[in-house]
């Protein structure tokens, strides 16, 4: 009986250290299993920030073509203006015989317009003509539609604003960039009519 005991004794001990073994490896499976967890998140994490991150590359070379698309068609633009105001320059108004007051009429003016859309552009960002522009849509959709709320135009001045400013708005800086190299040519052209005088 004592062998019995002995054996029984033997057995409950082995099968608790087995016990504690079976859960000493089902928690770090816990673990190793919160660890994963946490890996996979981790992973998803960076995948995420890598598309993420391809979708503004793509993004910004969209933008980068776009703007030296622009710098190139308002230096163009510029530079046929300025052809114009040449020809206008020289072959009406004459200016006294002085090409240096002919040429920098040529390079100042168109390139100084262009300034000015870039003005006009920043003030209609900031909304300066959004009453004038809602009043002219009102007044017209009053003027043509019988109901005026089937429209797109909305209700309130104030949803209007709301609606401009929640609108993403293209950077024509190009053309003030565009417009400088003709600037300071238009100078150079004043600086050397005021020596010769």
């Amino acid at each position: 009986m004592s062998k019995k005991n002995k054996n029984n004794g033997f057995s409950l001990v082995n099968s608790r250290e087995n016990q504690e073994k079976e859960d000493n490896i089902l928690t770090q499976k816990n673990d190793n299993s919160s660890e994963n967890k946490k890996e996979l998140k981790s992973e998803i994490k960076k995948e995420k920030n890598i598309i993420n991150n391809k979708n503004k590359d793509e993004e910004n070379k969209i933008l980068r073509r776009n703007f030296i698309i622009g710098f190139i068609v308002s230096f163009i633009v510029i530079g046929i203006l300025s052809l114009v105001v040449f020809l206008i320059e020289f072959y009406v108004t004459r200016n006294g015989g002085h090409i240096y007051v002919t040429l920098c009429d040529t390079f100042l003016v168109p390139s100084l317009l262009a300034i000015l859309i870039y003005v006009l552009n920043i003030l209609t960002k900031e909304g300066a003509f959004d009453a004038i522009v809602y009043g002219v849509k009102l007044a017209f959709y009053t003027t043509f539609y019988s109901n005026i709320r089937k429209t797109k135009l909305p209700a309130t001045y104030g949803e209007y604003r709301e609606l401009k400013r929640g609108q993403k708005r293209t950077n024509l800086l190009y053309i003030v960039l565009s417009a400088i190299p003709y600037i300071i040519v238009g100078l150079a052209y004043y600086i050397l009519y005021s020596v010769s005088i």
